[in-house]
């Protein structure tokens, strides 16, 4: 693996060492998937893009996804390809078509190196965009002539590392080497195990974040176990449950043999790795490492016969060497179990440091890192909102994009990260560099200094429009409406003043007695600016979601009056904990269950990041008019720490009629007599028909949540929330 801006370097190093008529990439094709088709046939069909994305969209997002099973697994699509012509026969033509080989493109790592000129060995393909040579065999046919494929992979988490390394050399601080970490360090593992490991390499899954809080790891040695359990087979097997139940104490440590201690120490006892199998052979029955080797073979491919052969070596070896063959059985039957799903160590533990030097950056470097790391995904919108939450959830505020002091990618500014110009869409990174360059002359005074400086071949309408819409602009002096209907004029004039510029002409108002261009020829046509629904719109299409003008945000003073929950605030709320939440729905999947009942999975966000919410079919039949992508809803309901298990679906207007039927108080501090009894006392103060839920975090599990008697009804008015927070009694409350 090589730094992802860097491995078109490697490629021509090899092509100067070897020659460049030995030395090619590998073609690959790349067939019509299930989305894919649909969209291709709908344009040949002239059904609209709008449509035929809607359509797409509802096929499930799966590899191995089909026509077929999409309409089989989805309702909807099912009932529109039925009731719907045009719909019918775009599926019928699709079916026809998908799995067909659509294009040719390039393998994303496979570098072909031959003895001889490669074209006598194989046919060759010259891409005619790129110039890319590769063979016209795929991988394994390449096997088959003879040839052997290597992988040159690009890893964009290496040019993460070093970007956030550079960042760090030019704030004038002391980048760490990475080559010489402490492999100890405690704020890392706390990191980890708490599940906090987005933007972590190969850790970031919310799958991996679930197993990592699980394992709890707290030595290098588990970051290299967790990349080698976290697979389908480990997961199905039960092995990642004894891995984790030996490592936390709550299963002994048991080994096969007690020669093995040695070799199965590190995993307490599991064996994990082919080199253990491999270790296990020579220990138990003195193979050779060629035998050994050819044992981790049979195992990984699953060849009765091989492993009979196998079977019959080991036992005979081990009694050799002083084993009870029964013994020696059970143990080869232990290394056939979990054996077949061992993993490559030494592949495991080269991405368990590029885990570890991520995590690194992460916790002591982390608006750097997060900032490189932002940079690393300028076209990915998913990423970049998720990052950008990450961001927010660690305390890190993101300024909006502006011209005067965003770069072209995400830069550190203070405390805080400044949003990337060539982030927002339809800028992209030319007119982003343009915006860049024209301003180390100074700061932009006015939108017509800026499209009298800027080079207007890059900077376009287009782009004028996408700065408005993201605002961009709003430090120019004139709203986003006004530049918006004036984009072309504004345009032409500063196509007239670069064109008089480069006559060596200069207009008798261009400039005052100070030097700055007063313009006082050409005035804008004034508009009144969008109202707030239009700006959070338009800066969502021109961002990607939400980051200034967040329709949440007018909710805030509600948010704060009903205690509601915020996104980032889920981590430290206690599992089956009820919440209140207000945020717009911007996911919404509706499946059917295997009861043929209909249930959806929203993500809600707000201001703080997103969350999955989970509709069961009884709630889904009470408020599923209120599901739509787009539209602000409060969801009460209770949380796992990850997920919401919705109960009740509000709008927030309805929040304000709904009465809530539980307090829930977060105590400060440990629990004491006094402290209870002052509780009380404050309690009782506002009596009403509000049941008081009491959380002590300090409790065990099952009795953190604690009902209050029915003589503490209290009547949930700011007043009382005023009082408690005044007291210093609460650490937070909520109506839910």
């Amino acid at each position: 693996d090589f730094d992802g801006d860097r491995r078109d370097e490697v490629i021509s190093y090899v092509k100067s060492k070897y020659g460049d008529d030995k030395v090619a990439q590998i073609i690959t094709f790349g067939a019509m998937k299930a989305r894919a088709v649909v969209r291709d046939v709908a344009r040949a069909i002239e059904i609209t893009q709008e449509d035929a994305d809607t359509l797409a969209k509802m096929i499930p997002q799966r590899q191995d996804m089909t026509i077929d099973e999409a309409l089989k697994s989805t309702k909807g699509l099912d009932d529109l390809s039925r009731n719907n012509q045009r719909v019918k026969r775009l599926f019928d033509i699709s079916r026809k078509l998908e799995r067909l080989v659509r294009h040719p493109s390039t393998h994303a790592a496979g570098v072909v190196i031959s003895p001889v000129p490669l074209a006598s060995i194989v046919p060759l393909y010259r891409d005619p965009k790129s110039e890319v040579i590769s063979t016209q065999y795929q991988a394994k046919s390449l096997e088959d002539v003879g040839l052997v494929k290597m992988d040159f992979l690009g890893l964009k988490n290496l040019t993460v590392i070093d970007r956030c390394l550079k960042k760090l050399q030019a704030a004038g601080l002391n980048p760490p080497d990475m080559s010489d970490l402490d492999l100890d360090d405690r704020p890392v593992y706390d990191l980890l195990s708490e599940g906090r490991s987005m933007g972590v390499f190969q850790l970031e899954s919310s799958g991996m974040q679930s197993l990592l809080k699980r394992l709890k790891p707290n030595r290098f040695d588990d970051v290299i176990a967790v990349l080698a359990l976290y697979r389908p087979g480990p997961l199905d097997s039960g092995m990642v449950d004894e891995f984790i139940d030996r490592k936390n104490g709550t299963k002994p440590i048991v080994y096969p043999h007690e020669s093995l201690e040695s070799v199965l120490k590190e995993t307490y006892g599991v064996i994990l790795y082919q080199e253990q199998v491999m270790e296990i052979a020579r220990t138990i029955s003195g193979f050779s490492m060629a035998d050994a080797d050819n044992l981790r073979k049979a195992m990984g491919k699953k060849k009765p016969e091989l492993l009979e052969e196998a079977k019959e070596k080991f036992i005979q070896g081990a009694t050799e060497r002083g084993v009870e063959s029964s013994t020696a059985e059970e143990i080869f039957e232990l290394i056939k179990t979990f054996g077949r799903y061992g993993f490559n160590k030494s592949h495991s533990t080269a991405y368990a440091l590029v885990a570890f030097q991520t995590a690194y950056l992460k916790v002591h470097y982390t608006v750097y890192y997060l900032t490189s790391l932002l940079s690393g995904e300028l076209n990915d919108t998913d990423k970049v909102s998720l990052y950008i939450a990450e961001a927010r959830e660690t305390g890190i505020e993101c300024l909006p994009p502006d011209v005067n002091k965003s770069g072209a990618g995400f830069e550190v500014e203070g405390k805080a990260i400044r949003y990337a110009l060539s982030a927002i869409k339809n800028v992209g990174e030319s007119a982003a560099r343009a915006i860049v360059d024209a301003r180390a002359e100074g700061e932009f005074s006015s939108i017509l200094d800026f499209v009298s400086r800027v080079d207007l071949r890059l900077v376009n309408k287009r782009v004028i429009e996408a700065l408005v819409k993201s605002g961009s602009l709003d430090g120019l002096g004139v709203n986003r409406r006004t530049v918006f209907e004036n984009a072309e004029s504004v345009l032409n004039y500063g196509t007239s003043i670069q064109g008089d510029r480069q006559k060596g002409q200069s207009g008798l108002f261009d400039e005052s007695e100070g030097g700055e261009a007063e313009h006082g020829f050409y005035k804008m046509a004034e508009f009144e600016e969008w109202g707030e629904g239009e700006i959070s719109e338009f800066e969502r299409e021109s961002i990607g979601f939400y980051l200034k003008a967040h329709p949440v945000c007018k909710y805030d003073e509600m948010i704060v009056r009903f205690g509601a929950i915020r996104v980032a605030e889920f981590r430290d709320i206690p599992p089956e904990t009820s919440v209140l939440l207000f945020g717009i729905v911007t996911a919404y999947k509706r499946i059917i269950t295997k009861a043929s009942k209909e249930m959806a999975f929203i993500t809600l966000e707000d201001t703080t990041g997103t969350i999955e919410v989970v509709v069961f079919p009884g709630v889904f039949e009470r408020y599923q008019e209120y599901l739509e992508q787009g539209r602000v809803i409060v969801v009460a309901g209770r949380t796992n720490g990850e997920k919401i298990f919705a109960d009740r679906i509000m709008f927030p207007e309805e929040v304000e009629k709904t009465k809530m039927s539980y307090l829930h108080v977060l105590l400060d501090g440990g629990v004491d007599e006094n402290h209870l009894l002052r509780l009380r006392d404050v309690l009782l103060q506002y009596k009403g028909a509000c049941n008081v839920i009491i959380h002590v975090p300090e409790l065990e599990e099952s009795k953190r949540a604690i009902r209050a008697s029915t003589f503490l009804l209290v009547d949930p008015q700011e007043e009382l929330f005023a009082a408690l927070k005044q007291e210093k009694l609460v650490e937070r409350l909520w109506l839910a």
